[in-house]
């Protein structure tokens, strides 16, 4: 179910590429080549889901306990995710897509120069989840460290 929903809001990111590339331009200025070069990152850890459903029950996909290479498909709890304003989201997909296919619920937190981008793309991933699994906060850092 998680993978679904996950490959679900890839697909979206992906069909709101021009909105988030042009609220990422007009937020920082950073122009891409191709608006949907902005979303790439979102098709790499979002087609892992795949490989995630392969090793379930799986003591390891490639090597050993003692291997680099082990998965363990458990949770680890809530993932904090601060993205940058330097490429909002590029950087948000891969950490927010990485977070959520591994199972675990995520805060996403961008940068209060990208604070608009970071809230299209929460709401865009967030439409296929279940309530609370990913939320955006906003505000300059020092509101949210208090």
């Amino acid at each position: 179910m998680r993978a679904a929903a996950v490959l679900a809001a890839a697909a979206d990111v992906r069909a709101a590429a021009d909105d988030l590339a042009a609220a990422q331009h007009e937020q920082t200025a950073a122009r891409t080549t191709t608006p949907s070069r902005a979303c790439s990152p979102a098709r790499t850890p979002c087609a892992s889901t795949q490989n995630l459903d392969r090793c379930t029950g799986v003591a390891a996909c490639l090597g050993s306990w003692s291997a680099t290479d082990l998965t363990v498909p458990e949770p680890r709890g809530v993932v904090l995710a601060l993205t940058p304003w330097n490429d909002p989201v590029a950087v948000a997909c891969g950490l927010l897509g990485a977070a959520l296919v591994t199972g675990n619920t995520v805060v996403h937190k961008p940068s209060e120069r990208a604070a608009l981008v970071g809230e299209l793309l929460t709401d865009v991933i967030a439409r296929h989840l279940p309530r609370g699994v990913l939320v955006h906060v906003r505000g300059p850092g020092e509101a949210v460290r208090g």
